[in-house]
C-alpha cells in the first residue's frame, strides 16, 4: 500500500487569518472583569485564552492557560487551547507536549489528534503524523463528528489546519457550577450528575407492600378484623391435607367415640365438631380439620364443620380449601352473613380483592349491622388504592362502633396516602386514645411527622414506642430515618442494626442501613446491604436504584446501568430512572444509547431541563451540533434565560460549526449570568 503524500499536509495550507471584532474584545473585557473579582475562575480563564487565540495574541493565550492549568491540573481544555497557541508560535515541541496530555486524558479528542499529526509532520515524524491522522479518523468515524454540518471525512483531514486554528472547546474543558446536591462528586465533565433528592429511604410497619407505583418505600401495615383478628405465624404444613381421611386414621378416630352415642350419626357429628373446636382452640389446626371432616362424613350437612374446617384452613393459609368450604356453607345457609364476610376473608388474602368486596358486601346487605363487615370491606378497596371509596366505609364502621380501634388506624392511613395529613393525625390519635400504649400506633404517627418534617416531635413518638416495646423493629426503623435525615449517620445505623437483629429477614431494614452507608461514603458496605437486601427481595425497583447510585459513585457506571435496567423492569417507567441510566451510559461514551433514554425521559415530561440539557452535551459529543444546539436553546428558554451552562454549552456547539458572533454573543451571557450569580450568593 502506498503511503500517502505529506507534502500537503493540512498544517502547511495558507489559512485566512481571522478578523479580530469589537465582540471578541468585548468577550475578553467580560472575562477580565470577572478574573478582577475571582482570579482563578476557570470559566473566565478558559474563553479569554479562546478569545486571544481567535485575536492572535497567542502569548497571553499561553498565559491564561497556564494559570487555567495551576487552578485545574486535568483540565482538557487549557491544555488544548496552550497548544495551539505553542504550535501557533512555532513552538511545536511544546505543542506535540501539551496535544499528547490531551489524548491522555481524552483518548476520543479528535481535534487534538489532528493537531498533533500536523505537528509530527512540521517536525518530520511522519509515520507518526499518519498514525495520528488513521487514528483519529477513526475516531472521528465512530463518532460521526460534524456531520450536522455536512462535512465529510476527507475534508475534515483537510481543514484540520483550521481546526486547529480556531479551537474547539469541548465542553469537558470547563464545567459551571451546578446546584450541589446531597452526594455532590467532582465531575469531570458538563453532564448533569442525576439528583439525588429522592432517596427512598423505606419505612415498614411489618412487611413490604406491593404498590402499583412506588413513590416512597413507606410501607404501611393496616390491621385486619376478623371473627378471630390474630394472624397466627402458622405455616402450611409440609405434609397434604386431604379432605379424605385415611382408613387407618379414620379407624383410630371412630375408635375414641364414646359408647353412648355410637348409634346416633348426629351426636356423633356433634362430638366431632366439638373435638375439631378444641383443637382449634389450642391452635392446632391439622387436628381440627381431621376431627371436622370426621362430623362431616357422619353428617354431610353439619354448617357448623364446614364453616369451622374453613376457618382452620384459612389458618392454614390453604385459602382455595377455605373458599371451598366457605361456599359449601353459603349453599348450606345462604343467609348467614358470616358464611360471605368470611370467604371475604379468605379471597382478601388470596389477593382476589373484587371478589372479597363482592363477598364483603353481601354480608352487609345480610346484617347491615355489623361495624367488622364495613372495616373489612373499606380494608380490601384500600389495597385496591380505592382510598376515598375505603374512607366511606370506614365512616360507617365507627359510625356502629365509636370504640373500633382498626377503623380508626386504617382511615388515618387512607388519609395520609391522600396527603390529609391533619386528618391522619387526628385518626391515629383517636386509635392511640382507643387502645392506649399500642407501638403500633405509636411508630405510625412518628412515621406521620417525619413525613411534615416534624423531626422532633417524630423522635418523641418512636422513642415513646420503644419504651413500651424495646423490641419492636418498625420503631427502630423509623427512628433511624430521622437520624439518617438530620445527618446522625452513626445513630441512624445503631438502630437499623438493631431492627435488622430483631427481623433478620427483613429486606426494607437492610436496605435502609445500606442508604445510611452511602451517605457516610461507605460505599463498599452500602453495596452489601444492598445486595443482601435484593436476595430477600429480588424484585424490588427501588434497591436497584438507590444500588445503582452507589454503583454511579464508585464509577461502576456498567453495573449501574444494569441496576437501572432491573428498576424499570419492576416499575413504570419515570423520567427519574431514565436520567440516571441515560447519564451512566454517557460516563461509558455511549451516546447514542444514552440520547435515547433522555428522549424517553422528555417525552414522559417534555420540559425536564435535566433530560433536555444532558441530551443536548451527548449531541455535542457525536457531533449533532445543531441538534445540540436545539437542545441548550430550549433549556434557556426553560430556565427565563438564566442558564449560564446553558449559554457557555451552546456556544461551544456555535463555536464548533463556525457561527463565531453567536458563539461570542452566548460566551459573553453566560458570563454575565455568572457574574450575577455571584453577586447574589
Amino acid at each position: 500500500m502506498q503511503a500517502p503524500s505529506l507534502t500537503k499536509l493540512p498544517s502547511q495550507q495558507k489559512v485566512p487569518k481571522y478578523r479580530p471584532s469589537i465582540n471578541i474584545d468585548n468577550l475578553i473585557a467580560i472575562c477580565t472583569g470577572k478574573l478582577k473579582n475571582c482570579p482563578n475562575h476557570k470559566k473566565a480563564l478558559y474563553i479569554r485564552a479562546s478569545a486571544y487565540i481567535k485575536k492572535g495574541e497567542y502569548q497571553t493565550a499561553i498565559q491564561d492557560c497556564n494559570k487555567l492549568l495551576e487552578t485545574d491540573v486535568d483540565n482538557v481544555g487549557g491544555y488544548y487551547l496552550r497548544g495551539c497557541a505553542n504550535e501557533k508560535l512555532g513552538q511545536i515541541d511544546l505543542a506535540i507536549e501539551d496535544f499528547s496530555k490531551v489524548l491522555s486524558l481524552d483518548e476520543n479528542h479528535v481535534n487534538a489528534a489532528f493537531a498533533r499529526a500536523s505537528c509530527l509532520n512540521l517536525k518530520g515524524d511522519f509515520a507518526g503524523a499518519i498514525e495520528d491522522y488513521t487514528r483519529a479518523l477513526e475516531k472521528d468515524n465512530a463518532k460521526s463528528l460534524n456531520l450536522s454540518n455536512s462535512i465529510n471525512k476527507r475534508s475534515l483531514l483537510r481543514n484540520s489546519s483550521m481546526k486547529k486554528d480556531e479551537p474547539y472547546p469541548k465542553t469537558d474543558a470547563f464545567q459551571f457550577t451546578t446546584k450541589k446536591n446531597k452526594y455532590q462528586q467532582p465531575e469531570e465533565d458538563d453532564l448533569m450528575n442525576p439528583q439525588n433528592d429522592e432517596e427512598y429511604l423505606q419505612n415498614d410497619q411489618s412487611q413490604i407492600q406491593n404498590q402499583p407505583q412506588q413513590t416512597s418505600f413507606m410501607s404501611q401495615n393496616p390491621l385486619y378484623t376478623s371473627i378471630d383478628a390474630n394472624e397466627l405465624n402458622i405455616q402450611r404444613p409440609s405434609q397434604i391435607i386431604d379432605k379424605e381421611i385415611s382408613q387407618p386414621l379414620q379407624q383410630q378416630l371412630i375408635s375414641m367415640i364414646p359408647e353412648n352415642i355410637k348409634n346416633d350419626n348426629k351426636k356423633i357429628s356433634d362430638w366431632f365438631h366439638s373435638q375439631g373446636f378444641d383443637s382449634r382452640k389450642k391452635e392446632d389446626f391439622i387436628k381440627a380439620i381431621e376431627f371436622y371432616t370426621m362430623a362431616l362424613m357422619f353428617n354431610p350437612n353439619h354448617f357448623k364443620s364446614i364453616f369451622n374446617r374453613g376457618f382452620a384452613f384459612d389458618k392454614l393459609r390453604m385459602y382455595n380449601d377455605a373458599i371451598s368450604d366457605y361456599t359449601k356453607a353459603i349453599e348450606m345457609d345462604s343467609k348467614n352473613a358470616y358464611a360471605y364476610y368470611n370467604r371475604g376473608i379468605s379471597y382478601d388474602k388470596k389477593g382476589d380483592y373484587n371478589l372479597a368486596i363482592k363477598d364483603f358486601a353481601k354480608s352487609i346487605e345480610i346484617d347491615p349491622s355489623k361495624a367488622d363487615f364495613y372495616h373489612n370491606k373499606g380494608f380490601a378497596m384500600k389495597k385496591k388504592n380505592l382510598v376515598k371509596e375505603a374512607i366511606l366505609e370506614f365512616n360507617e364502621c365507627i359510625r356502629l362502633d365509636k370504640n373500633h380501634f382498626k377503623a380508626y388506624y386504617n382511615r388515618a392511613n387512607c388519609y395520609e396516602k391522600l396527603g390529609d395529613f391533619d386528618k391522619a393525625q387526628q385518626d391515629y390519635l383517636i386509635a392511640n386514645n382507643v387502645v392506649p400504649n399500642n407501638p403500633n400506633t405509636l411508630t405510625h404517627i412518628g412515621i406521620l411527622m417525619d413525613r411534615q418534617q416534624k423531626l422532633e416531635d417524630a423522635l418523641k413518638y418512636f422513642n415513646s414506642s420503644l419504651k413500651i416495646d424495646q423490641n419492636y423493629a418498625p420503631a427502630y426503623n423509623g427512628r433511624g430515618l430521622v437520624f439518617d435525615k438530620i445527618g446522625e449517620f452513626e445513630k441512624a445505623c445503631q438502630d437499623f442494626n438493631k431492627a435488622i437483629e430483631i427481623e433478620p429477614q427483613n429486606p426494607v431494614y437492610i436496605h435502609n442501613r445500606g442508604c445510611c452507608k452511602r451517605s457516610m461514603n461507605k460505599f463498599e458496605e452500602a453495596l452489601e446491604d444492598f445486595k443482601k437486601a435484593l436476595s430477600l427481595d429480588s424484585k424490588n425497583p427501588i434497591i436497584y436504584s438507590n444500588m445503582g447510585l452507589v454503583l454511579r459513585k464508585m464509577e461502576d457506571y456498567e453495573t449501574a446501568v444494569y441496576c437501572y435496567s432491573q428498576e424499570l423492569i419492576y416499575s413504570q417507567e419515570n423520567t427519574r430512572t431514565l436520567n440516571n441510566r441515560g447519564y451512566c451510559l454517557a460516563k461509558l461514551s455511549q451516546f447514542d444509547e444514552a440520547i435515547a433514554d433522555y428522549t424517553k425521559a422528555i417525552k414522559l415530561d417534555p420540559v425536564n431541563i435535566h433530560a433536555i440539557y444532558n441530551r443536548g452535551i451527548c449531541n455535542e459529543r457525536i457531533g449533532e451540533f445543531r441538534k445540540a444546539i436545539e437542545d441548550f436553546t430550549q433549556v434557556i428558554q426553560l430556565q427565563n434565560d438564566q442558564g449560564a451552562n446553558a449559554y457557555f454549552n451552546r456556544g461551544c456547539c456555535y463555536d464548533n460549526i463556525g457561527e463565531m458572533d453567536l458563539a461570542i454573543a452566548d460566551y459573553s451571557k453566560a458570563l454575565e449570568i455568572d457574574n450575577k450569580t455571584s453577586k447574589v450568593s
